[in-house]
């Protein structure tokens, strides 16, 4: 999955959060824009990585197999 940014003045931030249940609520409003995508992992694991930095260090654990969110 690639997330991008439109904006060239401004560096674009990525949270990633886990949880055991359907996500809270967001108010729309604080986003510009918003979408959802489905995502599979055949480990149960996600890396992230930065276009100039690289692959993070720290690999989020979804599940002890892998699955589809």
């Amino acid at each position: 999955m690639d997330i991008t940014s439109g904006g060239h003045t401004h560096t674009a931030a990525v949270t990633v959060e886990v949880w055991d249940g359907p996500p809270p609520e967001q108010d729309p409003a604080n986003w510009d824009e918003q979408a959802e995508a489905d995502f599979e992992s055949t480990s149960g694991q996600v890396a992230v990585w930065s276009m100039s930095l690289g692959r993070a260090d720290d690999v989020i654990t979804l599940a002890d197999s892998g699955g589809a969110w």
